[in-house]
C-alpha cells in the first residue's frame, strides 16, 4: 500500500492559502496532508477547512494553548493516534500493512 502524503509550511495563512491546499488535495488524490504554523484558533469553524471525504485533525494543544500550531487534512479511513502530549505540536497516524517495521502488523509513526 502507498500512501501519497504532503507537507506545507504555510506561513500562518491557512485561511488565505485553503483554496490551494484544497486544490492540491484533490488534484493529486492525497491521502493526507499536514501543515504546519496554520495558527488554529480554538474558536474557529473548521467547517471552512472541508474537504468532501477528509477530516481536518489538529494537535492537542488546541486545548492548552488555544491554538494549534499543525494540522493533518487526511481521508476519511485514515486512524488517528491520540498521543497525550499536550505542550508539543504531535499528530501520530496509524496504518495497516507492516508500517514501519515489516509484515503484517501495524505500525505507528509520529510526524
Amino acid at each position: 500500500m502507498v500512501l501519497r502524503i504532503n507537507y506545507w509550511n504555510c506561513g500562518s495563512g491557512i485561511l488565505k492559502k485553503f483554496d490551494l491546499i484544497k486544490e492540491m488535495i484533490v488534484d493529486n488524490n492525497l491521502d493526507m496532508f499536514f501543515v504546519s504554523e496554520c495558527e488554529i484558533r480554538f474558536d474557529l469553524d473548521l467547517s471552512c477547512l472541508s474537504i468532501m471525504g477528509y477530516k481536518v485533525v489538529l494537535a492537542n494543544t488546541i486545548e492548552s494553548r488555544k491554538k494549534a500550531r499543525i494540522l493533518c487534512i487526511m481521508k476519511t479511513g485514515c486512524k488517528v493516534v491520540n498521543i497525550n502530549c499536550d505542550k508539543s505540536d504531535v499528530i501520530a497516524v496509524e496504518w495497516g500493512g507492516g508500517g514501519l517495521w515489516g509484515g503484517g502488523g501495524k505500525g505507528i509513526q509520529m510526524l
